[in-house]
């Protein structure tokens, strides 16, 4: 274990965590103003997470117009942080004034447990990034990964306008800026801007950021819709927020879906809060839906119209439920005042950031055309419950449906469950359930019979279950709470409920802990391709890892050098004929073993698709054919080996070395096949990268070592093709076998060796 290792990766999440945390406090400051009339308006108590997307809104508005008027953000920053730190301390003192140090003191344990909740997430988080980065910070990209660093440089254009550089790679970056992922640019520029450091140090704290509004979404919901105990509210929040490491930790389409799911949660805890009878618990769920449909439409607008719709319908439902009992024209009643919610909604959003809201129009619009790009089979339904499944569908609209039979299912039963269970203090978690699953449902296959493959927006759907599988086990446990703490419960069926409840617990965290198994899978391969910039004459870095996943995770890490795929990723197509530009060449390669390296490598077949195999490693043929080893006319596998079928035979591998400037030798570990008093022995001739035959005289069934001279060839220098020719073969059928085939050698193993 390389404890110096673990001591930097604690240090950078500490810091990393530090800088969330201010980023943090920042926006909780800027939102203040607007947080606190909130409260004041509606007498509804004001949540961090709340706060969070107040400042959020507040940011991507000041932003926004900033840079469409081609000024730089600095100046709307400064101002919002002055607004809202004289807001805060004008309000401050009155607190302080009204409240005596009993009250404060009171006051702290909440406080604490807030934080404790936001930064446990966060700081799980961050010591999983920087498990995988060399340094503390993300490496500006010159090229390789356009996705990040476009993300970075757009960050830096906020900050730098009107003087910035706007044109990378022939794009203009202020076109690239009003795309869907805004909110990703205008929170980084922040950031930077209040940090003081440069955007690549940012991008992990600001996605802590969103993991932790996730977490206290989660949180808050678990305690204040479905009472659960705070612990276990905790651990399901970590378990969820842990999990969305995916291997492109902070790519910005990540970031801004993360950022979503945290404002969704936020708004339904106060649409759910809409089932008081009280006015005031209304005006929050409208005022609620307002502010978060004009954060979501700067932050992550693919996703403004499903929030719309979701939050419209929930509100709907809320009414619903709040007017018992449940009638035909109750239902009514909430369609038209989803309706009304709706219209009224879009107008705000319209006012509050015109062109943003045409954009954000336009882009769903233009969703439903072929070309809209990343035309995805459909999503498989059984996400939506956190299921551990393939988020690919089946291409035919039969299986795909049966696929989605379980959701339909639990969507029909959190319907049954929200209309007949009668207990008034679970109204709430019965809204959560059914405006989940029922809007979620709907909207899916809504949205699939419309736009059929081309709906992009679901394109990264594996997101969705770190909300809605939350969910489930939320409402799961809820019930089981309740019928654990039932009048008269027996203690065995106390007993049953329990281990039930351990299961489900159990299960989830199984299946989330196999989900960031990722952070752990890809931290060699990421730890050897940050060496790459200790090989100071390498001219580029080829990255020929089998995973597309691995292989674009591998971009990411790569500084200041020209990177060429060995196939395909979403960055591009496949480059291989590149290599011919460069003659040294930094080569991160996953042998045919399974272990990766990087090292300097002069004159590379751009045969990338090659696994190598590694020097003294010796390869058992007794397996399945790996990636090894080539072979032609061999029989099938046995125990011990192969068996050579016929009077010729060949074998290829490709070494991870250079026969032309290191003399080597091939082992093969073989006997011959004999027939006492008919075939006493066997010649064997092999011709090793077309050189001159080598010829052996085999007389033993035994096995033993046959070494062969492996002369290089220079237009291929890690290439070993063994022509093997067997002018004694022979067959048992001369031993009265009924085995009819033609044996030469039996060979148990391969290795390739240097001489000494």
């Amino acid at each position: 274990m390389n404890f110096d290792h673990i001591a930097e990766v604690l240090i950078h999440a500490m810091v990393g965590t530090l800088r969330s945390s201010i980023i943090t406090i920042v926006l909780l400051l800027i939102g203040f103003p607007v947080s606190n009339f909130f409260s004041a308006r509606t007498g509804v108590k004001v949540t961090a997470a709340f706060g969070i997307m107040c400042g959020m809104l507040l940011v991507s508005v000041a932003s926004w117009y900033a840079f469409r008027f081609g000024i730089s953000v600095k100046l709307p920053f400064a101002t919002l942080i002055v607004i809202g730190t004289i807001c805060v301390v004008v309000a401050g003192t009155r607190y302080l004034k009204a409240n005596g140090p009993a009250t404060i003191r009171k006051q702290l344990p909440p406080l604490m447990a807030t934080a404790a909740t936001f930064l446990l997430p966060v700081f799980a988080y961050s010591i999983l990034s920087f498990a995988k980065i060399k340094v503390g910070a993300l490496p500006l990209l010159t090229n390789g990964n356009g996705d990040l660093l476009a993300y970075l440089k757009s960050g830096v254009v906020l900050l730098d306008l009107p003087s910035a550089t706007t044109i990378l790679s022939s794009m203009d970056l202020r076109d690239f800026i009003t795309t869907d992922v805004y909110g990703c640019f205008n929170l980084v520029a922040m950031s930077s801007f209040v940090l003081r450091v440069g955007v690549e140090k940012c991008a992990i704290p600001v996605m802590g950021v969103a993991i932790g509004l996730v977490a206290l979404g989660i949180v808050n919901i678990c305690q204040r819709v479905f009472a659960l105990p705070a612990r276990l509210a905790a651990v399901i929040a970590i378990l969820v927020t842990t999990s969305t490491l995916f291997s492109y930790i902070v790519l910005c389409y990540f970031l801004a879906q993360m950022f979503f799911m945290g404002l969704l949660l936020v708004s339904i805890l106060y649409i759910a809060e809409a089932t008081n009878k009280t006015a005031s618990s209304v005006h929050a769920a409208i005022a609620t839906i307002l502010i978060c449909s004009a954060t979501v439409m700067f932050v992550y607008h693919p996703w403004y119209v499903q929030y719309l719709l979701l939050a419209s319908f929930a509100f709907g439902v809320a009414l619903v439920v709040r007017n018992s009992p449940v009638t035909l024209r109750s239902f009514f009643a909430a369609g038209l005042a989803s309706l009304g919610m709706l219209l009224a909604v879009n107008l705000f959003d319209l006012i509050l950031g015109t062109s943003r809201y045409v954009i954000a129009a336009k882009k769903i619009i233009f969703a439903a055309t072929a070309d809209a790009g990343w035309p995805k089979p459909f999503v498989n339904l059984a996400l939506l419950l956190g299921a551990p499944v393939p988020w690919q569908a089946s291409d035919s609209y039969l299986s795909a449906g049966i696929q989605s039979l379980p959701v339909i299912l639990v969507a029909c039963g959190c319907l049954v469950i929200a209309l007949k269970f009668d207990r008034t203090d679970n109204r709430a978690a019965r809204l959560f359930t059914l405006g989940c699953f029922g809007f979620s449902t709907a909207l899916y296959l809504v949205a699939w019979g419309v736009f059929g493959e081309s709906y992009k927006q679901w394109k990264f759907a594996s997101t969705l279950p770190f909300t809605m599988g939350f969910v489930v086990v939320a409402y799961i446990l809820c019930l089981l709470l309740l019928l654990y703490r039932g009048h008269g419960a027996r203690a065995i069926f106390k007993g049953v409920l329990t281990v039930i409840a351990l299961c489900i617990v159990a299960n989830i965290t199984l299946y989330f802990t196999d989900v960031s198994k990722n952070a752990f899978y890809f931290r060699e391969s990421l730890r050897d391709v940050a060496k790459a910039e200790d090989i100071p004459t390498a001219q580029a870095v080829y990255i020929d890892v089998p995973e597309v996943i691995e292989r674009m995770a591998a971009a990411i890490y790569v500084n200041n050098k020209p990177i060429v795929f060995s196939r395909a990723t979403n960055y591009g197509a496949s480059s291989k004929e590149d290599l011919v530009k460069y003659t040294e060449i930094a080569s991160l390669r996953q042998d045919c073993v399974g272990r990766k390296s990087i090292k300097l490598v002069t004159g590379i077949s751009a045969k990338g698709a090659d696994r190598m195999l590694p020097v003294k490693t010796e390869i058992d043929l007794a397996g399945t054919e790996t990636d090894c080893l080539r072979l032609t006319g061999f029989s099938g596998s046995e125990s011990w080996g192969r068996w050579t079928n016929g009077n010729n035979a060949s074998l290829e591998a490709t070494c991870e070395c250079d026969l032309t400037k290191q003399a080597t030798n091939i082992v093969l570990k073989a006997g011959t096949y004999l027939v006492p008093g008919k075939v006493e022995r066997q010649r064997i001739i092999f011709r090793v990268n077309g050189s001159a035959p080598q010829t052996v005289d085999m007389n033993s069934m035994d096995k033993k070592d046959i070494v062969l001279a492996a002369p290089g060839d220079p237009a291929n220098p890690s290439l070993l093709d063994v022509e093997m020719e067997f002018p004694d073969a022979t067959s048992p059928a001369r031993a009265g076998s009924s085995d009819d085939r033609l044996l030469g050698l039996a060979i148990s193993s391969f290795s390739i060796v240097p001489k000494d």
